[in-house]
């Protein structure tokens, strides 16, 4: 099975055959900080914080595409890194992404790459972004290269998605002669590694990386650096390894009277085990509430559902999956937020009003409990007075007030230790 996100053999800091240690489509709610969400400050910059975007990017055939959301970069501030527990050591790493440009410099700077385990700084592979007549040009350095990046050809649109593929290549005849390679893409994501890299390969006098286990964002400056989106980042060791375990086909929320209903759909499923099922009142920080057992494997679109009857005093609830596979490794859905239609416990409506003889009072309460309700005139005569048994969520009690003469009354619900009150008027 695929590797997602992390790996779990780590013996000799070795990955085995067909491993992916990085898996990044950004599934926190919209204006979450990276940081909330297991990525690591490189500069410690409080400017332009990285956070989430939306909507997440989209690209033809690309493995993440049209998962989630996004991160946004400016062209200053905030850098970031993200890494599994696992390294690359040998024959190839494969960091890929989606990115959508909207503005760059003449100069250039570099935005993303890859880092070794144990540094913050040394950037292995940087990729560069510099503007050229009708676009800009995508570029190329391995590690700090005193010479500066090597550039491709293809000229590429501003506000345009693209898939970007960022190769190295270890080798062992001396301490500097590993590659790196760039591959880029403008319409389709290719099944197989191309021949011919966009950039590539390039070689300098730095020291080769003894691994490579990390991914990073870079917020350069403000005169040199490209402002962009990008997402779907993928750290592998072979080029078809970006593929998800499951395919999603929806995942949806919504609320019935006393829960959250949550319905989901994949189109394909391999080695899937369970979903877990997580809510959050904040978008950011999740709990697992459920577990629902997945398919293994097929290739047929099924159906799941799962219901939470635990939130429904909370005015805004979020909820995500975390897919997990038999061998452990997980990864997560979208996030979707469920929407309370109970705003507070209290009287929710007393209908109609005007009424004639019968009134119908809702309540909302928050659990099982009982209610006295009293109807009162303006001058403080009691014209109705009961006991009511209530359920948690809404309550409706029908009252029948033909003795009751024409005028203005206040309906009063007591319960829990609180009272509510609500003008009403008879005709």
């Amino acid at each position: 099975m695929k590797r997602i996100f992390y790996t779990l053999s780590l013996i000799a800091l070795t990955l085995g055959a067909n491993a992916q240690i990085i898996l990044e489509d950004f599934a926190s709610v919209a204006g979450t900080a990276l940081t909330s969400a297991g990525w690591t400050v490189t500069a410690a910059n409080t400017t332009n914080v990285i956070a989430t975007a939306t909507p997440g990017l989209t690209f033809t055939n690309y493995p993440g595409s049209g998962v989630n959301n996004a991160a946004a970069l400016a062209n200053t501030g905030q850098d970031l890194y993200l890494g599994g527990t696992g390294s690359i050591v040998s024959g190839n790493a494969y960091a890929g992404a989606m990115i959508n440009i909207s503005a760059v410099q003449a100069t250039g700077d570099y935005f993303w790459g890859m880092l070794q385990s144990t540094s913050t700084s040394n950037f292995v592979g940087r990729v560069f972004a510099k503007t050229t007549t009708g676009g800009y040009l995508l570029g190329l350095s391995k590690g700090n290269e005193a010479s500066g990046p090597v550039y491709g050809t293809t000229i590429f649109s501003l506000n345009t998605t693209y898939a970007i593929v960022l190769k190295y290549t270890f080798n062992t005849g001396t301490t500097t002669d590993d590659q790196l390679y760039l591959y880029a893409f403008t319409s389709s994501f290719p099944t197989t590694e191309p021949l011919t890299p966009e950039v590539g390969p390039v070689t300098s006098t730095v020291t080769d990386a003894p691994n490579i286990a990390r991914v990073y964002l870079r917020q350069g400056s403000a005169a040199n650096a490209p402002t962009l989106t990008i997402d779907g980042l993928r750290l592998t060791d072979t080029w078809g390894n970006g593929n998800l375990p499951v395919k999603w086909a929806s995942f949806i929320g919504s609320k019935s009277t006393d829960a959250s209903i949550l319905k989901w759909s994949t189109a394909s499923e391999t080695n899937n085990s369970h979903f877990e099922i997580q809510r959050s009142v904040d978008g950011k920080n999740f709990e697992a509430i459920g577990k629902v057992k997945g398919s293994g494997n097929s290739n047929r679109s099924v159906n799941y559902s799962f219901t939470d009857k635990e939130a429904a005093t909370t005015k805004t609830t979020y909820y995500r999956l975390k897919q997990v596979d038999f061998d452990g490794k997980s990864e997560y859905s979208k996030t979707v937020s469920v929407v309370n239609t109970i705003a507070k416990a209290g009287i929710g409506a007393t209908l109609p009003n005007p009424f004639n003889n019968d009134l119908n009072v809702t309540v909302n309460a928050s659990s099982a409990t009982v209610a006295n309700i009293v109807i009162m005139d303006m001058i403080g005569k009691i014209h109705h007075t009961s006991t009511e048994q209530l359920q948690s969520g809404v309550n409706t009690i029908s009252i029948n007030t033909t003795d009751m003469p024409d005028g203005i009354y206040f309906v009063r619900v007591s319960y829990n230790g609180e009272t509510y009150t609500q003008k009403v008027v008879k005709k």
